[in-house]
């Protein structure tokens, strides 16, 4: 609870859940958390209502998101869980839309003294874990560029990735390369983009959300099509 609370107000990223402090309360030194009250819905409540979102709505509120994380990844912080339900659209449809990022609860951080998940252990979202740290536990950056594809190609087209509900039939997805990308994305100036991100091997994505983002900005998103 301390090392999310930390990690947080290290970042200091507009784009990342804000922290006013926290601390421990009473006899029973119960903990909390003081954060910013957020109105709106996070994304995975927005698709399983609303479906699927442009790619001109999209790219302006997620590069942020990708700065954020890349900010991140410079403070040597690697989030390891990204997936809807971990992004949250503050005040939809106004001017003061953004993106935020949630839930650094389970994230590494290359300058603490001990890792929070035990070798061999695994936390994180089946739908969403990287191949290397599904086979090997290996964390770095890449793992975040991986789930941020995930997430930007459920985004535009309303659908996870991986389908599969089981877990162990997800994690054995992720690690066979079977991503159910839709052809029509295949048939974009888009596409590159997204398959370099989502590559089973870590060495060939993007080595940092800075790198994705750079790329993904090239791309003209009113010119892509709907992907439902």
């Amino acid at each position: 609870f301390e090392r999310e609370a930390l990690l947080i107000a290290k970042l200091r990223h507009p784009n990342v859940l804000r922290i006013y402090g926290y601390g421990a309360h009473g006899e029973e030194q119960i903990p909390y958390m003081i954060v910013e009250l957020l109105r709106g819905r996070d994304m995975h409540q927005h698709i399983t209502t609303h479906g699927a979102v442009h790619a001109s709505k999209v790219f302006p509120l997620f590069l942020p998101i990708l700065d954020a994380l890349g900010q991140a990844h410079e403070n040597g912080v690697v989030h390891k869980d990204l997936c809807p339900s971990n992004l949250f659209w503050r005040y939809p449809d106004t001017p003061d839309e953004s993106w935020c990022v949630l839930d650094f609860g389970i994230a590494y951080w290359r300058s603490a003294a001990a890792r929070l998940t035990a070798k061999n252990s695994f936390m994180g979202t089946p739908r969403y874990i990287a191949p290397e740290y599904a086979m090997t536990q290996s964390v770095g950056p890449t793992i975040d560029v991986y789930q941020l594809g995930l997430v930007l190609v459920e985004l535009l087209c309303g659908a996870p990735v991986i389908r599969a509900n089981d877990k162990l039939q997800a994690l054995l997805a992720h690690t066979r390369g079977q991503l159910e990308v839709p052809a029509r994305m295949r048939d974009t100036e888009l596409w590159p983009v997204i398959r370099r991100a989502l590559a089973r091997e870590p060495e060939d994505r993007y080595p940092n959300a800075h790198a994705f983002a750079e790329s993904l900005a090239q791309i003209p998103s009113a010119n892509l099509p709907h992907f439902l």
